[in-house]
Order: C-alpha cells, then structure tokens, then sequence
C-alpha cells in the first residue's frame, strides 16, 4: 500500500467488485488535498474492440477533497459483471496510486465457524477439482492482518490453503453456472460462541472482522455457527436475530432487499447433552430466524453428509438453494419444510415447502425414518410413514388413533433421518408445537433391518440381514447359532453407548413385542432379561419363558414389561437381552418388527 493514500484492506489489486451495486470507495490520505479518480476497463485477453466502444478506456472520473483529518470518499457507479479487468487509479497531480485487476461479479461473505472453517489445505481436504483455469474465482481472508492481505485467485494454489473448502466448492459451482466472476470475503474464527459475534462484545469479532466492510457491496452472507453454541441453545434464538439485523444494517441493500442470508445449520453430535434433542434446539431457532427476518433467507441442513466427500455435499445444497433464492433460477430457495398438516381418519399428512420436483428417501432406503407422533397425552411414539406421490407424507401410529403432534427428525443423532427432495436437500428436522412433551428418540435396532449395533452375549450367533424374509420394514435378522453350555444363546441391541443417550426409558410402556420366523421347525423358547440402573450398581429381572411355536410362519412374542418393573426402574435400562433355548444345540431363527405398546 501507498505510503500517502490508505484504502481499506479488501480494497486492492485483484478484488472483484459486486456487480449492478454502487461502490462506496472510502479512504484517507493528507489533509484538505485534491484527489482525481480514474476508472479505466481493458477488453478481456485483449480482445478486438471498437474504439468508439463506450464500455472501454476511461468509464468513471472523479476529483475530490479530503477533509482536515485526510479523510476522502468517492461513490462509484454500479458496472456489470464481466471478466474485463479494471484499473483504478488515483492522484495528486504528483503523485500516483494504482489498483490493478479488478472484476465485477458476485459477492460472498463467509461468516462463523464450524463446517465453513475447514480449509483447502486441512488433511482429507480433496484437491481434485480442477482450479487451474479458475482466475476468475477469488478469496479475501479479513482475519489476516491488513497489512499482508491481498486477494488470492483460484489458480494460484500456494495461496488458496486458508479459503474455506466449502466456500471455494461453492463459489467454483456458481461461476460454473453463471458465467461471471466470483468473489468469497472469509470472516471465519474458530473456537467462538454466536455471542462473540455481536457487535456490543467491545474489539470482538463484528469490530475487528466485519465493521470494516462497512458499507461494502455483496449479494449473500453464508453464516455457520459454532458446536460451542449447541450448549446454550437458549441463546441461539435472540443472538441469532441481533446478528442477522446487525448485518443487514453493516451493508448496502440492493434496491428494497438486503443481502440474501444462507444459513448452515448446527451439526449434531453427542457432546455430553442432558437430553437427546438440546443440540436441535439451536436449528429451531435457525429455522425462527429464517421466517422472521425480513431478507431472502434459506436454510441448508449439513445433515446426512458424514462421508468423505461431505464438504462438496453441503457445497452443492449451498448451490442448489443460491440458485434458487439469489437467481430465481428453477431451484428451491430453501431446504423443504413443513408447511402444513391435515388429520385424515387418523392419519396425518403432511405437505412442504420447496420440495421441488417432489420427495424421496435417500440412497436405497424403502422405509421412512425419523418421525414420531403424540396423542392427546404428549407421550410421542415412533411413527409409521409414507410418502405419496412425491409431494405429501402420510404419518400415523396404530395405537394413536386421534394424534395431536408430529416430530420429524427432532433429535440430535438424526443422521439416519432419510426424506429428501429430489434436488438432494434433506427435509428441516422439526417439531409441529413446542407444548410441554415427552419426546422420542427414534431406535432403529427395533426395525432389525441392519446387523450392526447388535451385541452377542452367549452362545455363538451369526447375524445377517435378509431382505427376503421379513414381517415388516427392509429386512429381518437371520440368526444361525450353536448354544453355549447351558442350551441357550443371547444376543440385544447396543444402548448403553454415550450416543445411544442411555438408559433407555420403558416406563411409559408396559408392553414389548416381537416377530419370529421358526424356519427349522425345532421347539425353542425365548426369555426377556433387562438390566437397569439401581444403587449401588445394577439389577436385572428376567420375563417368563416363553414358548415359539415350530411353524413355517411368523409369530408375535409377547413380553409384559409391568411384570419386570416391579423388580426394576424401567425408566433405567441400560441391557436388554433376548435368551433364547434350543436342546439340539444349533438351529435357525428370524427376528423382526421389535415394538412396544403403550399405557
């Protein structure tokens, strides 16, 4: 930088200016002196062009004064996108100041931290995507210090090691599709609370990163927040709505609307949480947020994306959804949510918002997962669903005749939660009131369409999923065992892990049931034992044994889990096995369709 002129730091050589967006050029320099302006535009690759062209050559002059502090500012047109590079030059007549290489195109801030903080260079970061013909994507990193800032293109890829890889994925797809250039400003620090962000914390992270883009032009702000915020979920709604009026404030609007606002929500995980939902607490208020502000405004679940190339993943959403809100393009401009419920003859369906071209399940799934519904006593149940004709999803419970409440994906481990539009983005996780509940924690071992998260206790088991044989869902479990010493063979569902959000609460329930398929006709029984917490340390209680029949045919089991409370806390269980006998020693058995009933 000049040691007679001072811009603001993103204000330099190879910045990208937003496009059909006035530029407000703020400076200082030496008291009460005159300045001229000139804005020059050079044809792309130098092109041919004619010379009467009014596009070229000088596009914008100014003269003015600065004050007695040195202060100056100049308001430039706004100029269309396009990859011909500008010159700015400024002087006094004696000496002379030059900004070179500066576009016009899109605009981005990246603000927060979490999934927006993994850079390019960060391990298992893929580098395949080709950035070698990318000058025209470009990144400012406003946590550098302003004195060695600058403007890094895509290309040069010792540079690029600090952009956000999401970031960069996201902005390399937008130019892709709109044919301009693109530009990211990084306001990312990890390690803070939302709260950090605001700007009454004094020197903290609104003044020090994002003032001085005081009235910098751009079209959307990507705002992630912190795991750190998931422990005071309680605050994420009022700071959330403090932040985005702050930003909305700190930039120019173009024409009546504020720059658009892409919201990430929260990723999940166990971190030590009092109950299984308090993470999603903090993506409602994310979803609050949204409605409620007063700019175009998406949500982009990070749900769903735990595979290795997950930042490309939430890149692509980032995308889908910009297209879509920013460009009117033919996208969904959010996430889809539920947008409204009708009760059918017992059944709820319901309808979404931005749905696209319609639902669907993910991968190979034939079973919907992740919903539970209540009845009028707010104990809420594992819900059965359906999705019909891509554009609604049927809801219910046998043994919830008239329900009153509806939960999608409203617990923290919902990975397994599986609706999805069409355009790959995975349905808000919601809940249809917020009245005083008892909630699910959906249990897929119930299901028994999936061999893992199963332990053996005695005996030696092979486990294997079948698909061919089953009472209910994707699969059954085929057990082939051979007994251990005492005739019998145990195997149970793993609940006792820190993500299983253990013990297990039965109190509500006085009923468990199961599906068995006795293929090899030999005469069997089969026990329920459970183990529940109790001081000093634990007691167990077994049910009666009960007899399966040897017939080619399904069988229902069923245990009375009121008989085992008067021996244990059911609200406690953290072991629950399956004790099945067999005198042969070896055999055969299917499992399926584990389910409770209700008081």
């Amino acid at each position: 930088m000049s040691s007679w002129i001072s811009l603001p730091a993103h204000f330099s050589s190879g910045m990208i200016l937003q496009q059909q967006a006035g530029i407000h050029l703020s400076g200082r320099t030496d008291p009460n002196l005159d300045l001229s302006l000139e804005l020059t535009c050079a044809p792309f690759e130098n092109h041919a062009i004619s010379p009467l062209d009014p596009n070229y050559g000088v596009v914008f002059a100014a003269t003015v004064t600065s004050d007695r502090q040195g202060k100056f500012a100049i308001d430039l047109p706004p100029f269309k996108a396009s990859f011909d590079p500008y010159v700015l030059r400024l002087t006094d007549g004696q000496r002379h100041f030059q900004l070179n290489d500066i576009l016009v195109g899109e605009i981005y801030l990246l603000v927060g931290d979490d999934v927006l903080q993994t850079r390019m260079a960060s391990p298992g970061v893929n580098h395949a995507s080709d950035l070698s013909r990318m000058p025209f994507l470009r990144f400012f990193d406003m946590a550098q210090d302003p004195q060695i800032a600058h403007w890094h293109a895509a290309d040069h890829t010792a540079q690029i090691g600090q952009c956000s890889a999401i970031g960069l994925s996201f902005g390399r797809d937008l130019m892709i599709e709109l044919k301009i250039p693109i530009g990211l400003v990084q306001a990312i620090q990890t390690g803070h609370r939302l709260h950090d962000w605001l700007p009454a914390r004094k020197k903290g992270l609104f003044e020090r990163l994002l003032q001085p883009l005081a009235s910098f032009n751009l079209r959307g702000i990507i705002w992630s927040g912190s795991e750190h915020d998931l422990a005071d979920p309680d605050r994420c709604r009022p700071d959330l709505m403090k932040l985005a009026q702050s930003l909305r404030a700190l930039f120019h609007p173009f024409g009546d609307l504020p720059p658009a606002f892409l919201m990430l929500q929260y990723r999940t995980f166990y971190a030590g949480q009092k109950f299984f939902y308090q993470q999603m607490l903090c993506n409602e208020a994310l979803a609050y947020a949204a409605h409620q502000l007063e700019a175009p405004t998406a949500l982009i679940p990070v749900s769903g994306t735990n595979t290795s190339n997950h930042l490309q993943t939430i890149a692509s959403r980032l995308r889908t959804v910009g297209l879509g809100l920013v460009y009117q393009r033919k996208a969904p401009r959010s996430a889809p949510e539920c947008e409204s419920i009708e009760l059918v003859g017992g059944k709820m369906i319901l309808s979404f918002s931005n749905a696209g071209e319609g639902l669907r399940l993910t991968g190979d799934d034939t079973r919907v997962r992740g919903f539970t519904v209540c009845g009028s006593d707010h104990i809420f149940r594992e819900a059965s669903a359906r999705v019909l004709y891509g554009v609604r999803v049927m809801v219910w419970h046998d043994d919830v005749p008239n329900p009153v409440g509806v939960t999608y994906g409203f617990y923290d481990m919902n990975q397994r939660a599986n609706l999805i539009s069409k355009d790959q983005l995975p349905v808000v996780p919601f809940r249809s009131d917020q009245a005083d509940a008892v909630y699910c924690c959906p249990q897929e071992w119930l299901h028994c369409d999936e061999a893992d998260g199963w332990q053996i206790y005695d005996g030696r088991v092979d486990l294997q999923r079948e698909k061919a044989n089953k009472s209910e869902g994707e699969a059954s479990l085929k057990l082939t065992y051979q007994t251990g010493s005492d005739s019998s063979f145990a195997l149970g569902p793993v609940i006792d892990q820190p993500a299983s959000f253990p013990p297990l609460d039965l109190h509500h329930m006085n009923r468990l049931l199961i599906d068995l398929f006795n293929p090899d006709r030999q005469e069997k029984t089969v026990q329920l034992s459970l183990m529940a917490i109790a001081a000093p340390g634990a007691r167990a209680a077994a049910s009666a044994v009960h007899k399966v029949v040897p017939a080619l045919r399904w069988q229902t089991i069923e245990f009375d889990l009121d008989q085992l409370g008067q021996d244990l806390d059911l609200a406690q269980i953290i072991k629950l096995k399956l004790v099945f006998a067999d005198r042969t020693g070896r055999g055969m058995i299917y499992l399926d369709n584990i389910r409770y009933g209700y008081r």
